[in-house]
């Protein structure tokens, strides 16, 4: 469960496009803010193999056009 301020609720997923964040059970609205990165709407210490952190955090495959 996970604490969601939208809702004031725990809830079992985080609403309004919020993400998990694991180690204090508790919606977030940027994963960046504690020095994670977002993946599958959930807060990742690293990305999972193959997926690569872009500029805003979020973990993606492939890289955007333009990048290595």
């Amino acid at each position: 469960m996970y604490g969601d301020s939208n809702s004031g609720f725990c809830e079992a997923e985080c609403t309004n496009s919020w993400y998990k964040y694991n180690t204090l059970s508790i919606c977030v609205s940027s994963c960046a803010t504690y020095s994670f990165y977002a993946f599958n709407w959930t807060c990742v210490k690293l990305c999972p193999i193959g997926f690569y952190a872009n500029s805003a955090g979020i973990c993606v495959n492939p890289c955007p056009s333009g990048f290595g």
